[in-house]
C-alpha cells in the first residue's frame, strides 16, 4: 500500500470520478445535500485535513467520491492523503465505522449538560416543524 498527499484539482477529481464510472463496483449514491455542504467548506476555507484518505486499488475509486464531487463544485484544489493499491476486497469495508452521535460532538466541546442540549433543541425543530405545517 502507497500514500501520498496531492493536491487535487477539479481537473483531476473530474478524471478520478469518470475512470470510476468503467469500475463494477457499485458506489452509493450522490448525496447533493452532503456535496453541496462539503463544496461551501471548501469554498469558505473551513474544510479541514482530518487524516480521512482517497483511496483506490489502481485507478480504481474506493472511497472518497462526494469530497471529489465538492473538489469540483466548489471550484478549488485542495490537498488529499491518497492511499492506493488497496484490495478491491477492501471495498466492503470502507466507511463501516460508527457515526458521530449529536451526543459525541457535545461531548468533543466538552458541554456539560447534553442531555438538555439534546432536548432543547429536539423541541425547538418540532415547534419549528409545527409551525410550517400550521401557517
Amino acid at each position: 500500500m502507497k500514500h501520498c498527499e496531492t493536491f487535487v484539482t477539479p481537473q483531476m477529481a473530474t478524471e478520478f470520478l469518470s475512470i470510476q464510472k468503467i469500475w463494477p463496483l457499485k458506489q452509493r449514491r450522490i448525496n447533493t445535500l452532503q456535496v453541496r455542504r462539503y463544496a461551501e467548506m471548501m469554498r469558505s476555507g473551513k474544510w479541514q485535513k482530518n487524516g480521512e484518505s482517497l483511496k483506490f486499488n489502481g485507478s480504481q475509486l474506493l472511497d472518497g467520491q462526494h469530497r471529489l464531487h465538492a473538489v469540483i463544485e466548489a471550484d478549488v484544489t485542495l490537498p488529499f492523503l491518497i492511499v492506493n493499491d488497496l484490495e478491491a476486497s477492501s471495498f466492503s469495508t470502507i466507511d463501516q465505522g460508527m457515526p458521530r452521535t449529536i451526543t459525541h460532538l457535545l461531548e468533543i466541546q466538552n458541554y456539560t449538560y447534553k442531555a438538555s442540549v439534546i432536548a432543547a433543541a429536539r423541541r425547538a425543530c418540532l415547534y419549528l416543524r409545527d409551525k410550517q405545517i400550521y401557517t
